[in-house]
């Protein structure tokens, strides 16, 4: 009779165990995926507003380099806001997204930030200038911060598996 007794406790308590421990582990599932899906989409809102920002900075730089090889067919298709504004607003960007962003990112990013500090410089010095052909020297600083955007730009496609 002790035997019924516990089979019959067990019967109806074994469900109830089951299905506890399994809404247990499907909300403890469900929150880290949702977790995981959330910094997904910050850190691919924080790719895509930087990549913005670089895009924007290299159609910046393609026309300054038409503008200095005196290109017949140039018409600037981008605001003239200066290389300066581009470097505040691509820092703006790293700071607000940094724990977003890899570290391997903000390093190639801190390239392209140090690289415009010395295209600021130069863009100075060009507005100084009246001689064209000495404005021309200042014009090869715009290669070289296209070249580490682009550098910035594959490691983002490659980050984000595009």
């Amino acid at each position: 009779m002790n035997h019924n007794l516990l089979f019959t406790v067990l019967l109806v308590v074994s469900p109830i165990v089951s299905a506890f421990l399994a809404s247990v582990f499907t909300y403890r599932y469900l929150a880290r995926s949702q977790k995981r899906d959330y910094l997904y989409q910050q850190r691919y809102a924080a790719y895509k507003e930087l990549s913005s920002q670089l895009i924007g900075l290299r159609k910046y730089c393609l026309d300054k380099i038409s503008e200095g090889e005196l290109n017949t067919f140039y018409h600037s298709y981008t605001l003239d806001i200066g290389s300066a504004q581009y470097q505040n607003e691509i820092v703006h960007v790293v700071e607000a997204n940094a724990m977003f962003l890899s570290n391997g990112i903000q390093t190639i990013v801190q390239s392209v930030v140090d690289k415009l500090s010395l295209l600021c410089k130069a863009e100075t010095v060009i507005l100084g200038i009246a001689n064209e052909n000495e404005k021309r020297t200042y014009y090869s600083f715009y290669p070289i911060v296209l070249t580490e955007i682009e550098k910035c730009l594959q490691e983002l496609s490659a980050e984000t598996e595009l």
